[in-house]
């Protein structure tokens, strides 16, 4: 069976058909899925046991790079995605950026930029 040969075979089955197919197969693998789940208590806000020590230092390490973050370095970032901003210094705030947003697609885009700098 060469190349087209293959694929001719595929020519007979209905789009529809296969597709219904793949969604029943797919809600059946879901469902065996939640089977073997375990219930999750959310009543409470304790956790069964300490995050790992990994985790917590990857939080720290994330939370402290935000918060060191001078307004010079953001507005760099926020450039190499194409918008303009100026760093605070200048006006007395270090941490901060300044941004004139004209409406609201370009509020769109600057909180698009901002996640992808600090994100």
């Amino acid at each position: 069976m060469g190349f087209r040969g293959y694929y001719r075979r595929f020519e007979d089955i209905e789009e529809n058909e296969l597709n219904r197919e793949r969604r029943a197969r797919r809600a059946e693998e879901r469902r065996s899925v939640l089977e073997r789940l375990p219930d999750l208590d959310l009543s409470g806000m304790e956790w069964p046991e300490l995050p790992h020590s990994e985790i917590v230092n990857a939080a720290i390490a994330r939370a402290r790079a935000l918060v060191n973050r001078c307004g010079a370095t953001l507005a760099q970032a926020l450039r190499r995605q194409d918008v303009i901003v100026a760093p605070g210094g200048p006006l007395g705030a270090d941490d901060h950026v300044r941004a004139t947003v004209l409406d609201e697609r370009a509020t769109d885009r600057l909180l698009r930029a901002y996640e992808l700098a600090v994100g």
